[in-house]
């Protein structure tokens, strides 16, 4: 089990299990001699059809989910929720996600002011005989059909019960604008399967026991941004590892360089990234490549930075530079997508590339002036940055460091 977000959620044990949700009337849970305590509301426990189940908002492409009565994947009671997430969509597909409002109307519970919430736990049951990630995290907000998510947790799960918690951080709820005393849900993703039915080939999931647990201390916020000069990343801050966002098969996680065999550009960290391809072997599209995976640089990184404060009379002698570490057999570019017309606003982007090298560090840098000549406002609200990769059918390991604004 691997935890990748250290602040927003804290992975206890080495196994994870799945819980559903659910607006029961007596939300309190087992204190261990058969009394119920109040610094555990059970949040559901899929006993009967609206323990959970009737709360589940899917996206459109999720799947199926299904009632289990197999002792075999129940943790607790009689029954649990099968999920059997799939998904199917194109090259660039998004993941199969569902989540659990933490307050109903038609249920008369609301447990969305987080304030005094140390963490909610579940279980869940990996039904493949290898690893399978997972993603969590909190939902911001809801409208209509659609919901906004914070930055998702990735998890690692074993064979089998996997037991998890996620804790509550005041301080990253409040860097990607939610509200501790107004968490929306909590919402679970998996990979795309690339198919639209249920197979013997499709991964499947038992979730039960979804809890929240509470502590007597108030949580209070109060985040702010602190950056060196010339800074946009060192990876020496643990908050910058919330700042990359993906909807492909990339994985990430701010680590000591050391470990793995890289010396830093600047301090002791960098960014691991794992680029995989795009399709796993046996699925619809798995022979399929040619396309570009990407992370996508945060528009408040950019925004928190030094980018705002570049103009026309510097920006002959100010660059924008980028090191990479291509821990590769072979040598490829990485392309930067910057957006022009306005932050994320403008559909206009400009594709700018350096052809890194094996087993070594490359950096790529271009001169603010010319971003200028291609947007004379760029650098008001300069926007997210994608990191592109062209997926070739093979796995890569890539390291990042030291993005940075030069003064020459």
């Amino acid at each position: 089990m691997k935890n990748k977000k250290r602040w927003i959620f804290t992975v206890l044990g080495c196994i994870f299990a799945l819980a559903g949700a659910s607006g029961c009337n007596d939300k309190t849970g087992d204190a261990g001699n058969g009394e119920k305590s109040e610094k555990e509301i059970v949040y559901c426990d899929f006993e009967d059809w609206s323990d959970g189940f009737e709360l589940i908002r899917m996206n459109q492409n999720f799947g199926r989910v299904s009632v289990n009565t197999d002792k075999t994947y129940v943790k607790t009671g009689e029954q649990s929720a099968r999920l059997d997430p799939l998904g199917f969509a194109d090259y660039f597909y998004e993941k199969p996600s569902m989540y659990f409002p933490m307050k109903s109307a038609r249920f008369n519970f609301d447990y969305s002011n987080f304030e005094k919430v140390e963490s909610v736990e579940f279980s869940i049951y990996n039904a493949q005989q290898i690893e399978k990630e997972m993603f969590v995290g909190f939902v911001k907000s809801y409208a209509g059909k659609s919901w906004s998510n914070l930055p998702p947790t990735t998890l690692t799960l074993q064979p089998g019960w996997n037991e998890c918690s996620l804790s509550v951080s005041a301080e990253m709820l409040e860097l990607f604008g939610g509200k501790l005393e107004n968490v929306e849900g909590v919402y679970f993703q998996f990979w795309n399967q690339q198919s639209m039915n249920v197979t013997e080939n499709t991964d499947y999931y038992f979730l039960d026991n979804i809890r929240i647990s509470k502590t007597d201390e108030l949580k209070t916020a109060g985040f702010s941004m602190d950056m060196e000069e010339g800074e946009i990343a060192y990876f020496e801050k643990p908050w910058q590892d919330y700042m990359f966002t993906t909807e492909n098969r990339v994985s990430y996680d701010v680590v000591k360089a050391s470990d793995y065999g890289v010396e830093a550009t600047e301090g002791k960290h960098v960014l691991r990234t794992l680029w995989k391809h795009e399709y796993e072997q046996g699925t619809y599209n798995y022979e399929k490549t040619g396309g570009y995976q990407y992370i996508l640089l945060s528009r408040l990184l950019t925004g928190a930075s030094g980018l705002k404060n570049i103009n026309e009379i510097d920006a002959d002698n100010v660059y924008l530079a980028f090191d990479f570490y291509l821990k590769t057999e072979e040598a490829f570019d990485i392309n930067f997508r910057f957006r022009l017309g306005g932050a994320d606003k403008g559909g206009v982007y400009k594709v700018l590339g350096a052809k890194g090298k094996s087993n070594g560090w490359t950096t790529f840098e271009c001169c603010a002036a010319d971003l200028l000549a291609l947007d004379s406002d760029f650098f008001k609200d300069p926007g997210s940055i994608e990191i592109m990769v062209h997926d070739n059918g093979v796995d890569r390991e890539i390291f990042f460091d030291n993005i940075r604004i030069e003064q020459r």
